[in-house]
């Protein structure tokens, strides 16, 4: 089985603003998400047993889309009762959630139950060592 999901690539601009933020908070005791590996998710995994159909759905829209401005308004914990996740959260536009909607029609993804929320997740965290950073990050 492999592991998918859809992911837009960030702008090296919203790259280094979060690589400026990310040394300003360097004693966190949270893993950092690799500056490599930071995008917004569009629709979350799911698994399939060969990656070539959702390849091949994927080439057929090179050039579709156009780049997108979202933006970024909170630093938050994923899930406020069982913190693991720091990520960055906007307001998605109407492109964008137009785009997201193409995108679950081509790769044959239901939509999910809750509102979109653009994110990008900047950290992992442990458990045990949250209950420090929740209150700071909630100031932020």
């Amino acid at each position: 089985m492999h592991r998918l999901f859809v992911g837009l690539q960030l702008p090296d601009s919203f790259n280094q603003t979060l690589a400026t933020w990310r040394m300003q908070h360097v004693d966190w005791p949270v893993r950092w998400t690799r500056a490599i590996d930071l995008h917004l998710t569009v629709i979350a995994p799911w698994e399939v047993a060969s990656p070539q159909a959702a390849m091949n759905a994927m080439q057929s829209l090179n050039g579709f889309f156009q780049p997108q401005t979202v933006l970024f308004d909170i630093i938050k914990f994923l899930h406020p009762d069982e913190p693991r996740m720091l990520w960055v959260e906007g307001q998605p536009g109407t492109e964008l959630l137009d785009m997201k909607q193409r995108l679950h029609s081509v790769f044959e993804r239901p939509t999910e139950d809750q509102a979109f929320r653009p994110h990008v997740t900047i950290a992992r965290c442990w458990a045990d060592q949250v209950q420090a950073l929740k209150d700071q990050v909630e100031t932020i």
